[in-house]
């Protein structure tokens, strides 16, 4: 994990937004409702990847 910030959504709600630094190098940026927990979001290069069963 890289960074970890608290925003407000676009829709008001509070969000978490956590940043890792993913295999091969890869920035994600994912988003958490701060509320419930519940996933948002995710983005970045090579996500697909690194949601892979067995994937470090």
């Amino acid at each position: 994990m890289l960074d970890a910030d608290v925003r407000a959504g676009r829709d008001g709600r509070v969000v978490y937004e956590v940043r890792f630094l993913a295999r091969r190098g890869n920035l994600l940026q994912i988003r958490l409702d701060a509320a419930t927990g519940a996933f948002l979001d995710i983005d970045g290069h090579g996500f697909i990847e690194a949601i892979k069963p067995g994937a470090r």
